[in-house]
């Protein structure tokens, strides 16, 4: 990855194995990180998303339902597992 060019090089293969991802996570804008927020936090459909999207939204709303947030601008949970936060 060039941060200065703001590029990222990648390679074709044709292994049929899954990437492998080596480093840390991207940095997501504070605005990203709202959205996703409310996206968990409401029952919203989204007619655009194929089945395995909706599904995993799904799965996801499901897992931070147990979060009884009130600010979603100011809290934000963190599974760790289980319902341990």
């Amino acid at each position: 990855m060039d941060h200065d060019a703001k590029k990222i090089e990648v390679v074709q293969v044709n292994d049929g194995r899954k990437p492998l991802f080596f480093g840390e996570g991207g940095d997501v804008h504070p605005r990203i990180r709202e959205k996703m927020m409310k996206i968990l936090f409401n029952a919203e459909l989204f007619p655009t998303l194929d089945e395995n999207s909706v599904k995993e939204i799904g799965k996801l709303r499901k897992e931070f339902h147990v979060f009884p947030l009130t600010d979603l601008d100011l809290q934000r949970p963190m599974l760790t597992g289980g319902k341990r936060t």
